[in-house]
């Protein structure tokens, strides 16, 4: 039926018609096919199995997009072909300690080798430590400035990973980024850390996904088995065990991590509407002078430690503050030590 509607609109000989009509359709049937060398491509870029590269591949047709699609789907998180695991077992030899593993020693090092600042008083220092907060949740690290080799190698490779978004599908194009981001040199480190400095302050998921992660991470083992209430109704018996991390600590990584995300799109007011849902107005209602505040009221208290729930909902608080602590629902399901706080500052303006 179209071939003969084409043919009686442009009143062509049937033959003439119909080589012009064979010739599209092969245009539009190679066009959708993707060339062989495509999937040689997505393997070696990749490291796909040759099930995943022909699902891509048929599916976006284009090999950059494929690719993008594949990481973007989580492939982003599989071993980045251009960092080398040699250099990085290297790397991890140079600052481990007589056990196997770096200690608190080779990491002062390692943090040197980066040119992290030890001054955290100031904004970059608060910048370096966000990056080093960052870095442990990457590396998965078990405490502060400890690493396996698994964790060291499996960690740097993930972050090397996490990057990849090609516009071109020229092998020699998609080879130069891959090694530009490569995470197995000093070098290719600083900028590994630099882009989850700027993703931690921009991405208010990731920033709470690394918060969250510093409670953990920052308790001693000492403390980790601090706290717990027992309640009893009737029965069964009802346990409710809190976690709890040392104030003096929480009073650190909270002077770097607010002092870092308040200005930043990690802690930007996120008003919600009548009908619950977040809106954006794009002003920062929550100042540095309010994040001051906030330590120096926990300073002043005879708490020892802060609970889980506490240190969780902060962020929560600060996203939801509106400048006026008058306008704080205390009725809302805000940990008790936080409305506190707003009667605490009320007093205090």
């Amino acid at each position: 039926m179209l071939l003969q509607s084409f043919m009686a609109e442009q009143k062509s000989s049937p033959c003439e018609l119909k080589a012009v009509f064979n010739d599209v359709l092969r245009f539009f049937i190679s066009e959708s096919r993707p060339a062989k060398d495509s999937y040689a491509e997505f393997f070696s870029i990749t490291g796909a199995s040759q099930k995943e590269a022909k699902r891509y591949l048929d599916k976006h047709k284009r090999l950059d997009v494929a690719i993008d699609a594949f990481f973007q789907d989580g492939g982003n998180r599989r071993p980045d072909p251009g960092t080398s695991t040699s250099k990085l077992t290297a790397l991890f030899d140079r600052y481990k300690d007589s056990g196997g593993e770096i200690s608190t020693q080779g990491t002062v090092q390692f943090f040197t080798d980066l040119g992290f600042k030890q001054d955290e008083d100031e904004q970059e220092g608060a910048g370096d430590t966000v990056k080093l907060l960052s870095l442990a949740y990457e590396l998965q690290s078990p405490t502060l400035g400890k690493w396996t080799k698994k964790e060291w190698i499996d960690g740097w490779k993930n972050i090397g990973s996490g990057f990849p978004q090609f516009a071109t599908r020229h092998s020699n194009m998609l080879t130069q980024k891959i090694l530009k981001h490569s995470c197995d040199t000093i070098d290719g480190m600083k900028s590994a850390l630099t882009r989850l400095e700027t993703k931690i302050g921009s991405d208010p998921s990731y920033f709470r996904t690394v918060y969250n992660y510093t409670f953990t991470f920052a308790r001693s083992d000492g403390q980790r088995s601090l706290g717990g209430s027992i309640f009893t109704f009737s029965e069964p018996t009802l346990i409710f065990v809190r976690l709890y991390l040392a104030k003096d600590t929480a009073l650190e990584y909270w002077k770097s991590l607010l002092q870092f995300g308040v200005g930043r799109e990690a802690l930007k007011y996120t008003p919600a509407d009548d009908d619950g849902d977040v809106s954006m107005d794009g002003v920062q209602r929550w100042t540095k002078e309010h994040t001051n505040m906030w330590l120096d009221f926990m300073r002043m208290r005879d708490d020892i430690a802060v609970s889980r729930d506490t240190w969780q909902m902060l962020p929560d608080f600060i996203r939801s503050f509106d400048g006026d602590f008058n306008h704080h629902d205390d009725e809302a399901a805000w940990p008790t030590i936080i409305d506190q706080f707003v009667e605490w500052a009320k007093k205090r303006k």
